[in-house]
């Protein structure tokens, strides 16, 4: 009798485990149906940047995956900042860069 209890014990165990990573995979695919903007410096920064702040809440971004996104979504001369950042930098530091004052299209890159 014992037996069967540790049997069902472990079924319900799994069937919530399962249920768990159905729920998840759910959420995760709905996530990956946002695509962030590509930013070239043409556009507004403060209307990328808000667009990007809610992505990163959304999709609950630490630094390291603010970063990334970030970095990957710099096209253009926004994306030649990338170019003359030092390997430590972070997304605050980056969005600094940004600014249109700091995207040179001719001259070069300052930041």
């Amino acid at each position: 009798m014992q037996e069967c209890k540790e049997v069902t014990i472990c079924l319900e165990l799994r069937q919530s485990t399962s249920q768990v990573s159905n729920a998840s995979a759910e959420s995760k695919s709905k996530r990956l149906m946002f695509k962030l903007d590509k930013f070239d410096g043409s556009t507004s920064l403060d209307t990328f940047l808000w667009k990007f702040n809610q992505l990163a809440d959304y999709m609950l971004w630490e630094e390291k995956g603010k970063f990334i996104n970030l970095c990957s979504s710099l096209d253009g001369p926004a994306g030649q900042v990338l170019r003359e950042l030092p390997t430590k930098r972070t997304t605050t530091e980056l969005v600094d860069c940004l600014s249109p004052r700091q995207i040179v299209t001719s001259v070069g890159i300052f930041c």
